[in-house]
């Protein structure tokens, strides 16, 4: 057993008269019942068959090359996971509980080869009472065994006998991803635009055996809800109040009348903040298992606020909850409960005081006047202030690498990730590390891009799975929401939407999203809004005693000068990327993107001497079909079109490289889609932070997608071996707290510059503007231009006459520096006339050098202006990233960066003698990068 789950144990309930017998670990085989040719191999837990088959040497990476065709008999198997004999304690008196903290999906799990339970739902933890058979099992020790059915073949089976106008909607016609949304499982596991349909089964979660005396009880879920005192959910609460701290303990096992719960709060270096009895105390039990509930109010001025990155400090408390014994849920009991015998049970939780609400209420006449368009607002609120969201989605991650996926994402100064369904609920780890990193979480119920029953068992099959996973994760300051899933609103207003009688499908809508998940939000927590879908057209009243809390408004608006809604900012025309009018103009913007390469050696984890964007195992693993609506093509001809969509950007606006070496070529169109994706997207999201400060008061972007899940062109800013591409460093820059930006309009031909600034107080000082050649010389005097002391982004008009040279041979660098609060912020932007294929680019002559002892780089344009510079390396011998990339260089400025050490597996630093660096000129000439630093 890690020392990681050791701990995850430990933190779940440490509790007199228990014993925890944790089950993970080595100590399993793998068989698949029904295949008499596959012999029995070694597994462990947590895990999943296409992991420990791999391991075995049975199959290869099924992320490698064709695999995922060539293993797809691994999902239409049956898998069994065994466990060599579980040595229980049989003394008289005692319990015995199964507890399976997440299981992949369909199962029939045995125990001293008795059938105990069948489950059906990835995202629940189940609880097996197996007291009698222990009692009774003559074998010892005892043997454990799931059987995991293959999920695709029943997700068909359930598909085809289901609701007819759901099975309609989805398009379940007896192929297997069509029916996904009939089982509750990962639905991008059957595959998605960036995904392989890759569909494993397994004990993906923890599992251990819990025994208890009669006196004793084990605590399997901990709610914990810190609030304003009187806040309701999705209104923004008094900041002057006190906090109410709410526990609520989920428990297996049986308390006496009277038990109470009594806290423990300290701070960071081990002090102590209060100790203290809850109050009103109140036991729901029934059949063994039960909930105890009880709260305290916390003055304000104990405990100091968390902050999201960026904002402030994340200011973290361990809290101590034990439950105490009739008469001993005092505070001098509670003191000493981790030693003494008043204690039934205590469970500890790394906690943070903060009020997140997503504002939907009316704008207000005073915003009116303020020059904001009427209708709803559609933000967040953090401690009573107005915060412009930065940041990205999070698709499925790689557990083993969360830590640094969540450094990128601080480093990119994000404060938000959204964590897109129908993905996978995230582990609780996951959650303490954006706590520990300040980036709050958009969480989703698993439901997406479809229709979903909602009669059957599928209702009461929703609530727990919520219940669950609302109370687990809820004492986390980085929760930020809770959305009904993905883009679901706009499906049913686009397809299903009768406002005079609703379709089968809206109904259904309305019966989960709008009714039943809302109702498990509210009754679980006071501090945590809720929204049916991540695309809302928002509410047109709120009332908590109704069937309905939030009354839709769907398409009832007042007028089109009105605005309620978030939206996407998908470009799908090539000739529009760049064109500002274009963009959605909304209150939020939480899904745009263009899709990118990751770089050359990435791709030898996937093929060998892979040289080419048209390779066949590029192809192969390209998920983005560029097809037009009706078209019918291979999957192979739509990869191809989906490719050339992707490459469309630079070959309209970009040098087009044409090496002769086919590898270095390949190099040099790789750099291509990367700076692409960063440009075009630090456009977007230029603009959406300009509109905080205009009528649509735009007040978030996030942009799809931050990670990946395997090695592939997809829209992420990071591979899936965690190597950043051009947009995490761009993503730092356009997210900066103050930026400057240039703005052409193309429809109108007007030239703006703007300064942004997303704090929460006033910022001034000036901006600076100039022309020059791509040499380097001044064309004109800098104009500069006062920044007042203003909280909202701010309007330099230029003139036209700065288009008197020639477009081609010039550009503009324009750089401001502001004050406010002591601070000091300075940003820097460029701005040519002209695309860069019709630009008058020269050689900057780029240089670079190495100091082997700091891990930092310099590099040097003397000649030139260097547009779009890009270090490298070979993430075969190092990973990390570095403190800045994809910049612009004046003519003769350099620019010292350093990079971040994960992992040296040369050991010696060598790694440094491959870096490289490469600008957009190199394009011109058909050079694969200028200099490197071994060279």
């Amino acid at each position: 057993m890690s020392s990681f789950f050791s701990r995850l144990m430990l933190a779940m309930s440490c509790s007199r008269g228990n014993n925890i017998i944790s089950l993970n670990g080595n100590e399993w085989t793998l068989t698949s019942p029904g295949n008499d040719s596959f012999k029995s191999i070694p597994a462990k837990v947590p895990s999943q068959n296409y992991v420990d088959l791999q391991a075995a040497g049975v199959t290869q990476d099924i992320l490698y090359g064709y695999q995922e065709d060539e293993q797809v008999w691994v999902q239409n198997s049956n898998w069994s996971y065994n466990h060599a004999g579980v040595t229980l304690d049989t003394s008289p008196g005692l319990s015995t509980h199964l507890v399976f903290e997440g299981l992949d999906t369909f199962t029939t799990i045995s125990f001293c080869n008795e059938e105990v339970a069948t489950t059906n739902d990835q995202y629940q933890q189940y609880i097996i009472d197996v007291t009698n058979i222990v009692s009774s099992c003559k074998a010892s020790p005892i043997p454990l065994s799931i059987n995991f059915g293959p999920a695709v073949n029943i997700s068909v089976d359930m598909g085809l006998q289901g609701d007819p106008n759901i099975k309609w909607a989805d398009g379940c016609q007896g192929s297997q991803p069509s029916c996904r949304e009939f089982i509750r499982k990962e639905q991008s596991d059957m595959g998605w635009d960036w995904a392989p349909h890759i569909v494993p089964a397994g004990p993906w979660r923890e599992i251990s055996v819990v025994q208890l005396n009669s006196s004793a009880v084990y605590v399997n879920n901990v709610a914990i809800d810190i609030y304003r005192q009187g806040q309701m959910n999705n209104l923004p609460p008094d900041q002057n109040q006190n906090w109410i701290f709410n526990a609520s303990l989920d428990y297996v096992g049986s308390l006496p009348s009277g038990s109470g719960l009594s806290l423990s709060l300290t701070d960071a270096n081990g002090n102590s903040v209060l100790s203290t009895s809850l109050s009103d105390a109140t036991i729901g039990a029934s059949n063994g298992s039960g909930t105890i509930t009880a709260s305290t109010t916390i003055d304000a001025s104990q405990v100091q606020l968390w902050w999201p990155n960026g904002m402030g400090a994340q200011t973290l408390y361990q809290a101590s909850i034990a439950i105490t014994s009739p008469g001993g849920s005092n505070a001098r009991r509670h003191e000493k409960h981790r030693r003494s015998s008043d204690s039934i049970a205590t469970v500890e939780r790394t906690v943070g005081f903060r009020t997140i609400v997503w504002n939907g209420q009316p704008i207000s006449a005073a915003d009116q006047a303020l020059g904001i368009a009427p209708g709803s607002n559609w933000h967040f609120e953090i401690n009573g202030e107005i915060m412009y969201a930065k940041g990205a989605n999070l698709v499925p991650l790689n557990a083993v690498w969360a830590t640094q996926l969540f450094e990128l994402a601080v480093q990119a100064n994000f404060n938000m990730m959204r964590v897109w369904s129908s993905g996978a609920y995230l582990a609780d780890y996951i959650y303490s590390i954006a706590d520990k990193a300040g980036i709050l979480l958009w969480s989703e119920f698993e439901f997406s891009d479809g229709a979903y029953q909602a009669t059957g068992e599928f209702p009461a099959l929703y609530e727990a799975e919520a219940y669950y996973n609302i109370r687990r994760v809820n004492y986390h300051p980085s929760l930020a929401l809770w959305a009904g899933g993905n883009e679901l609103e706009a499906d049913e207003l686009a397809y299903w939407f009768n406002p005079n009688s609703p379709s089968p499908q809206m109904a259904a809508y309305q019966a989960i999203q709008e009714e039943l998940l809302i109702k498990c939000v509210y009754a679980n927590s006071r501090s945590i809004s809720y929204i049916p879908s991540s695309l809302y057209n928002g509410y047109l009243s709120l009332d908590f005693d109704s069937v309905r809390p939030q009354v839709p408004r769907y398409k009832n608006t007042s007028g089109p000068e009105y605005l309620y809604n978030d939206a996407e900012g998908y470009v799908l025309f090539t000739n529009q990327c760049f064109n500002i009018s274009f963009y959605p103009s909304s209150r939020f913007v939480d899904e745009f993107g263009w899709n990118s390469f990751p770089t050359t050696e990435v791709f030898d984890n996937i093929g060998q001497g892979i040289d080419s964007c048209y390779d066949p195992v590029v192809i192969y693993h390209n998920r983005h079909e560029g097809g037009f609506f009706g078209q019918v093509l291979t999957p192979e001809q739509e990869s191809l079109a989906g490719i050339n969509q992707m490459l469309s950007g630079q070959v309209m606006y970009y040098p087009v490289p044409t090496l002769s070496d086919p590898a270095a070529n390949f190099t040099a169109w790789i750099y291509g889609s990367q700076v692409f994706q960063a440009d075009h997207l630090a456009t977007q999201i230029s603009v959406y932070r300009r509109g905080s400060g205009q009528s649509q008061r735009n007040l978030g972007s996030l942009y799809w997608m931050f990670n990946d899940v395997w090695v592939a062109p997809t829209w992420s800013a990071v591979t899936s071996n965690l190597k950043s591409k051009v947009m995490v460093y761009t993503s730092r820059d356009i997210y900066s707290p103050v930026i400057v930006r240039p703005y052409y309009d193309v429809d109108v031909g007007d030239l703006q510059v703007w300064v942004t600034s997303d704090q929460f107080f006033p910022v001034s000082g000036n901006v600076k503007i100039e022309w020059m050649t791509w040499s380097g010389e001044p064309q004109r005097q800098p104009v500069s231009s006062e920044v007042l002391p203003r909280l909202l982004p701010q309007h330099c008009i230029y003139p036209s006459r700065a288009f008197r040279h020639s477009r081609s041979q010039s550009q503009l660098s324009i750089s401001t520096t502001v004050t406010g609060n002591g601070q000091t912020f300075t940003h820097q932007s460029w701005y040519h006339p002209v695309y860069l294929n019709n630009a008058t680019l020269m050689d900057p002559k780029l240089t670079i050098s190495c100091d082997s002892g700091s891990n930092s780089f310099t590099v040097t344009a003397p000649a030139a202006v260097a547009a779009w510079v890009v270090l490298d390396y070979s993430s075969h011998e190092v990973s990390g990233y570095w403190s800045d990339n994809g910049f612009w260089l004046g003519q003769g400025e350099s620019r010292t960066v350093q990079f971040t050490v994960w992992n040296d597996w040369t050991g010696d630093s060598s790694w440094q003698q491959g870096v490289t660096v490469r600008s957009m000129y190199d394009n011109v000439i058909s050079r694969e990068y200028a200099a490197t630093v071994g060279a």
